[in-house]
């Protein structure tokens, strides 16, 4: 079954690295079990619970994209060796497309400070209209990503929604402390 690790970069596109082993039921980029899930039915379980669960919940699944995407962030990054800040972010670009993340596009970015643009959001066709963002997976790996590009954890945060403007994209600024 699949790849080993050491060749996990051999090609920044996802569906290049991945193994699947139908007897077993799985799907895997290395040594990462990866599935996949309708956005709605998942999206869905967030809608039912009440305001405040929601967005502790929110808050959790971020944090845990962070540190668990975190790891492999890390991994890909030592991969690309020294490759300049925009071969990875566009590894990144690439990984989010093939992950049916939305369309990323990094920029304007300066010392300190990184935005993200997510066009067609999964998290958002999957909830639909919102009073507050909902694109939590994509805050925590923008936090994932700008901990290795910053060398620190940045605070990051979803500065535009499309579930909550009717609009096509969603904003993520990271910044340094």
């Amino acid at each position: 079954m699949g790849r080993c690790d050491e060749n996990l970069m051999s090609s920044n596109r996802l569906y290049d690295r991945l193994s699947r082993d139908p007897a077993l039921g799985e799907l895997r980029d290395g040594n990462t079990r990866l599935f996949l899930m309708r956005t709605d039915a998942f999206m869905d379980a967030f809608k039912r619970l009440d305001d405040d669960a929601r967005y502790t919940m929110f808050a959790a699944f971020a944090q845990s994209i962070a540190e668990h995407s975190g790891q492999s962030v890390k991994h890909y990054r030592h991969e690309l060796g020294p490759a300049a800040r925009e071969i990875f972010l566009n590894a990144a670009v690439n990984m989010a497309a093939d992950m049916g993340w939305g369309a990323w596009s990094f920029g304007p970015n300066t010392p300190g400070e990184m935005t993200l643009d997510v066009v067609n959001s999964p998290f958002v066709e999957g909830y639909g209209p919102a009073d507050a963002p909902v694109c939590a997976p994509i805050l925590g790996m923008l936090e994932a990503l700008g901990g290795i590009i910053f060398s620190v954890d940045p605070v990051v945060e979803e500065t535009e929604c499309a579930a909550v403007t009717g609009g096509d994209t969603c904003r993520f600024v990271a910044r340094i402390g």
